[in-house]
């Protein structure tokens, strides 16, 4: 029977099927090249006892089991690679097929779904007025900002390979190419797939805070640099097909990071790294445009004889003759009568001397792009728009983005470090204990009076103690960033933990103490509140509400424009409540923070913490956008992006083109859609938070549970996940003791590497049940079924559901105490229930028979899959069994742990 008719696979996805039977083949020469027959022998044993098990063939199970077990760690390693290999080419078939999907709608003439195009042709529909168009877009402003989270599993020199293999698989594409070209494209890919096999995925040395820079500033050049003006001309040229007068578009998209910038339980990270991240970025991105300006002069070689320049453009050109004297007379005469070629080698040496420090650079990125307009203009006005103009332009976008700064530079730290900070800097120790009102009074009292220390000098040596002293150098160091790169280099201040007004005041009390204050003695910087756990977001306007009540406040958001920037954390309120009530509170905060925002006179951002999967927040990201308030989701949209879903989303160009074009599609929508939230009293609110309610006490129940924290130690692999050496900072925030104590991104990975997945979808079965239960479900059904938000949750949990597996989990439960193996029924359980409902709502047969694709997909890898989970399972067992103590088989768990996350797609 042929299995891609099967799983559903349609002409359509011929291209796949194709890609997938390439590169598998090729996986398997390379085994058979470099591990010899034993090794593929094994692999393609499992492969097909995997296979005929998920047909539900009984002896099958028997055999994939006996193959999988006691291996001998050198070949459980290699064999585990094998699988991990497969996958990473899988992945990579998948996206390309994405790609050729939408070149084969562009063909048809349809415009893609949640494009710009189709959502600009939905609102004309709407009879949404072209102006009303040009001013919402006049506000859309997507920005997202790439963390140095431990998210991604595979090593950045593999992930190279990786898009080196989709680079010649895009090239396959085109039909014209000769045998011999597609042959030679297969010849490179197979070496590409051997190197990638004949390197170490999990290298023994740890990540260095360098390192995740070196791994964030590879997309931020090698993908971002080039989109970016990419998006922008996509935008205007749908404004053009819209007949929406747009003379050119405004930035849309800028970028953020937090490498260098996270202090949050990261001892590595401080003023030191923050000067050297910033100085890192300035200067491969000039170096970028320097490269860039070289490139032009050498493009733009039209003669004066032949094509006049304006006269602004002449003026600076004999501006810079003379500024640049020996440069001038050390050009070829042949190149005097090209004006362009002479003016962009003064542009290039004059960002030459600013990169260097010497004397004539520029002093700010707007005088290079006055530099730049002057020559769109000259260009514009003499028949040059197809003669250069469109490539001054590209590299005018991109300094109209990224400045002199490449990315803002986000800072972040715990709020109980700093209140440690200000009980030394008092010399009051009780100063932590002391209660928040009193806090409150005494900082404010303090902001009040012109006091500034410039970095603790005056401060006697106890108070300048070691956490003093660093906590006020961060500050000191964002004084001078802003003197070198600009205000802009500099992101919101995060405070994590926010638990009250003084925490915020605590913030801009130590800048001041610090000396970062402007010349007119106001603290330029942003202070962003970060509400994380259920409690934490239920009093989130509640505090913001009384903090923009102080004057001495409103007085610092007047300088700032009246913005503040808020973030919600998706990842702790999930560990602490749970999926869905999680999501709810989340949505409320969003909503309420909105409207007392509103009524304040005070521009609101709202910066979403996410993670990759649905149990951090992770979504499409057009269905979650439209799932927020419409309240909080008109403006700007700043979100976290990390790990493996960097990659998912900005690996190529093509995919973060459709990102970013999807994020701002959705925010275009909802920006006028018109529609005004709800009240609390709707009865689709009344009844969420009923299901939210049931579903925290559900989840608590568990979690709360006597030998729950013994059974996650035992039926996960959070063992090996806190020895993989993918991230500068600790798993946990302390001695890892409870789950209080874990962080959120290990918490979710073990679940998702034993199958269980319940952080994505537990007690929402039983919430949904008791509360249609108690109320009808005609009547909660008919409430919930048209609200975006519900639709969101569902399909996210559905997603879910169908990874988790609970035949794979229960042999991760077997390694755990028999005094826990209640605690798996009662999952099993609610996993069924779940599944039940979900399917019961949206009127399916089985999960994902609303999402072809993504079912499809998962089909396809569930057997391949399964080699990898028992193998980790019998790792583990016997890794344990010998006190943790065998390299070897530590080895080979960490690939397979690195195979699973490929598999998956999703690890934190």
């Amino acid at each position: 029977m042929d299995r891609a008719r099967v799983i559903g696979l349609t002409p359509k996805d011929q291209g796949l099927r194709n890609d997938v039977r390439t590169l598998g083949a090729l996986v398997g020469a390379v085994l058979k090249e470099q591990g010899g027959e034993p090794l593929y022998g094994l692999v393609e044993g499992a492969r097909k006892a995997a296979i005929a098990r998920r047909g539900g063939a009984l002896e099958a199970d028997r055999q994939l089991q006996q193959l999988c077990a006691d291996l001998e760690p050198a070949l459980a390693r290699s064999a585990a690679r094998a699988f991990g290999l497969y996958f990473q080419m899988v992945n990579m078939a998948e996206r390309i097929h994405q790609v050729r999907r939408w070149r084969d709608q562009r063909h048809e003439g349809h415009p893609i779904a949640e494009s710009l195009e189709d959502t600009c042709q939905r609102l004309r529909h709407q009879h949404v007025t072209a102006e009303s168009l040009a001013e919402a877009i006049g506000g859309l402003c997507f920005q997202p900002v790439l963390t140095a989270h431990p998210t991604q599993a595979v090593r950045r020199s593999i992930l190279q390979k990786q898009r080196a293999v989709a680079r010649y698989l895009v090239m396959r594409l085109d039909t014209s190419a000769s045998p011999d070209e597609q042959a030679a494209y297969l010849e490179a890919i197979r070496a590409e797939i051997t190197v990638a096999w004949q390197t170490v995925s999990h290298p023994d040395a740890g990540r260095t805070i360098d390192d995740e820079l070196g791994y964030v500033l590879f997309y931020m050049l090698e993908v971002f640099y080039p989109v970016i003006p990419a998006i922008h001309d996509l935008l205007e040229r749908v404004m053009r097909g819209a007949e929406i007068s747009l003379e050119q578009a405004p930035p849309v998209v800028r970028l953020g990071s937090w490498v260098g910038g996270d202090m949050d339980g990261n001892p590595n990270v401080g003023a030191a790294t923050i000067t050297r991240s910033l100085t890192t970025q300035r200067q491969r991105l000039l170096s970028r445009y320097q490269l860039e300006l070289g490139q032009l002069a050498a493009r733009l070689t039209q003669s004066s004889h032949l094509v006049a320049i304006s006269t602004s453009l002449a003026q600076r050109l004999r501006q810079y003759e003379e500024q640049f004297a020996a440069l001038w007379h050390a050009l070829p005469a042949r190149h005097h009568d090209m004006p362009y070629r002479l003016y962009f080698r003064f542009l290039e040496e004059r960002l030459r001397r600013t990169l260097a420090g010497e004397p004539d650079g520029y002093d700010d990125s707007s005088q290079l792009l006055e530099d730049l307009r002057l020559a769109m203009d000259s260009l514009a006005e003499n028949r040059g728009r197809h003669a250069g103009w469109f490539a001054v332009r590209r590299l005018w976008r991109r300094v109209q983005v990224m400045g002199f700064h490449l990315a803002t530079l986000d800072l972040r730290q715990a709020s109980d470090v700093h209140r440690r900070c200000v009980a030394v800097l008092l010399d009051d120790p009780q100063w932590p204990q002391r209660s928040a009102s009193v806090r409150t009074q005494c900082l404010a009292e303090r902001l009040g009076q012109v006091v500034v220390q410039g970095g603790g000098a005056g401060w006697s040596e106890a108070q300048r103690a070691l956490e003093a002293a660093e906590v006020l150098d961060v500050f000191c160091a964002i004084r001078d960033a802003h003197a070198c790169h600009g205000r802009e280099a500099i992101g919101p201040f995060i405070v994590s933990m926010t638990q009250g007004i003084d925490d915020v005041l605590t913030v801009l009390l130590l800048a001041r103490w610090a000396g970062l204050v402007d010349e007119t003695g106001h603290i330029p910087l942003d202070i962003a509140p970060l509400f994380e756990t259920l409690a934490d977001l239920e009093a989130a306007p509640v505090i913001l509400d009384g903090l923009f009540q102080l004057e001495i406040y409103r007085r610092h958001l007047a300088q700032r424009g009246m913005r503040q920037v808020v973030m919600l954390g998706y990842s702790d309120s999930n560990k602490d409540a749970g999926f869905c009530a999680s999501r709810l509170a989340i949505h409320v905060a969003q909503q309420r923070l909105s409207e007392m925002a509103r009524r304040q006179g005070i521009q609101l951002v709202i910066f979403h913490g996410r993670g990759g999967t649905p149990s951090r927040g992770g979504s499409k990201p057009f269905q979650a956008i439209l799932a927020l308030p419409r309240a909080a989701a008109r403006g700007p949209m700043r979100l976290t992006e990390q790990g493996e879903m960097i990659e998912a989303k900005y690996g190529m160009r093509a995919m973060a083109l459709r990102t970013m074009e999807q994020n701002l599609s959705a925010l275009l929508h909802v920006t006028l859609a018109g529609d005004d939230d709800e009240p609390d009293t709707h009865p689709w609110r009344v009844f969420m938070a009923k299901i939210a309610q049931a579903s925290h006490q559900c989840y608590r129940e568990l979690i709360d549970a006597p030998l729950f924290w013994t059974y996650f130690q035992a039926a996960t692999p959070i063992d090996v996940i806190q020895l993989m050496r993918i991230g500068s900072r600790p798993a946990s925030r302390g001695k890892a003791a409870g789950i209080g104590e874990l962080r959120a991104i290990p918490w979710v990975f073990a679940w998702t590497q034993s199958r269980h997945l319940l952080t994505g979808w537990y007690g929402l079965g039983t919430a949904l049940q008791t509360v249609m239960q108690r109320y009808g479900m005609a009547q909660v059904w008919g409430a919930l079924q048209d609200v975006p938000f519900v639709h969101n949750l569902l399909d996210d949990a559905e997603m879910t559901l169908a990874k988790a597996d609970m035949g794979i989990a229960a042999l991760y439960a077997a390694l755990a105490p028999s005094a826990t193996h209640g605690l798996f029924e009662r999952i099993r359980e609610e996993y069924e229930l779940t599944v039940t409902m979900v399917l019961k709502l949206r009127d399916n047969q089985a999960l994902l028979d609303s999402d072809k694709n993504l079912q499809r997909s998962l089909q396809l890898r569930n057997p391949y899959m399964d080699p990898l989970s028992l193998m980790q399972v019998d790792l583990l067992r016997r890794w344990r069994e010998g006190g943790r103590a065998d390299q070897g088989l530590l080895h080979a768990l960490l690939e397979t742990v690195g195979g699973i996350a490929q598999a998956m797609q999703n690890t934190g």
